[in-house]
């Protein structure tokens, strides 16, 4: 039997999280959270799924563990081979000589991991798993899965709010230790951004939608009827409306803060960055990150009242 996954793919701090929400809404999907983080955050730190449990003692994450072979639980061995899916292997697979090597070893680690999603579709009774893992290397691993029919969201957002969100502080709520999201300074934001969002274009054919933060935040229940086309659920979100969502209880395995949010949310775009963000920031991240922004339809680079240095919020803002 196939199990079919939704990978969301992008950058750090495009709104994957709250996607994946909202998508866990849907009739028939199943919200995973950030399932490349099973083995180091849920296995090996014991940090807390979305139902509030240690993501081992979850009611579906243990059940979960438990009916798939030791090599795919087996946390030192799984993390030793998701070393090959970092970032420095972005493109790793179209190297000449290496890249078949490369492709290889993917595939064996695939043929690991792949139990668990089959056993967690298995388990929920889920028509389609949401996988917000984000990293490119991560969905060309899902795609090498036997028995797995993947579809790609590749979610955008204009990277001037990303290199902000990255800078900003933001407890972690999943873990009782006083952590915070890794943050980041614009230069290393806007490269990563850029690596990222390239790689995940190579994903582009069938089975595959680009769609932008802002515009998902412009019109939730449009998107998202054309995400739920993609991956094959016939069903509308029950609760999704153009300004919120209802959102129950989750079993995330990890992701942003948001995942633990329930009740009804309201969404809108956070533009905050449009008001705080310094000019030099701004700057070094419209350089680095151009032509590639502008493809997405992000605009042209703009001379602002704030010098690179400059401390105060942005006066004109950059469309």
């Amino acid at each position: 039997m196939t199990t079919k996954i939704l990978a969301i793919v992008g950058s750090d701090r495009s709104g994957s999280t709250v996607l994946d929400n909202i998508l866990g809404g849907i009739p028939g999907a199943f919200s995973g959270g950030e399932i490349r983080y099973l083995w180091e955050r849920g296995i090996v730190e014991r940090r807390l799924c979305g139902c509030g449990e240690p993501v081992a003692a979850c009611p579906v994450w243990s059940r979960v563990l438990s009916s798939v072979p030791e090599p795919s639980r087996d946390a030192v061995t799984v993390l030793a081979d998701l070393e090959y899916l970092r970032t420095r292997h972005a493109f790793s697979d179209t190297v000449p000589v290496f890249g078949s090597r490369y492709r290889a070893k993917v595939g064996e680690i695939a043929a690991k991991i792949a139990p668990v999603y089959h056993a967690l579709a298995a388990e929920t009774g889920a028509e389609v798993i949401v996988d917000s893992s984000k990293r490119p290397t991560w969905a060309r691993l899902l795609s090498a899965m036997p028995d797995v029919d993947v579809s790609v969201v590749h979610l955008i957002r204009d990277p001037r709010a990303v290199s902000h969100s990255r800078k900003r502080f933001k407890r972690q709520l999943d873990s009782s230790d006083e952590i915070s999201m890794r943050q980041h300074p614009p230069v290393v934001s806007a490269t990563f951004w850029t690596v990222w969002n390239l790689a995940a274009n190579r994903l582009a054919g069938d089975g595959y939608l680009r769609v932008r933060y802002e515009d998902l935040m412009a019109d939730p229940v449009g998107s998202v009827d054309r995400i739920r086309a993609l991956a094959g659920l016939d069903q509308p979100h029950p609760t999704l409306t153009s300004t919120s969502v209802e959102l129950q209880p989750s079993h995330t395995v990890s992701g942003n803060p948001a995942r633990f949010s329930t009740g009804e949310v309201a969404l809108r775009s956070d533009d905050a960055w449009r008001r705080d963000q310094n000019g030099g920031d701004r700057l070094i991240t419209d350089l680095l990150t151009l032509p590639l922004a502008r493809s997405y339809g992000y605009g042209e680079l703009r001379q602002s009242r704030n010098l690179v240095g400059a401390t105060g919020p942005v006066e004109q803002e950059i469309e």
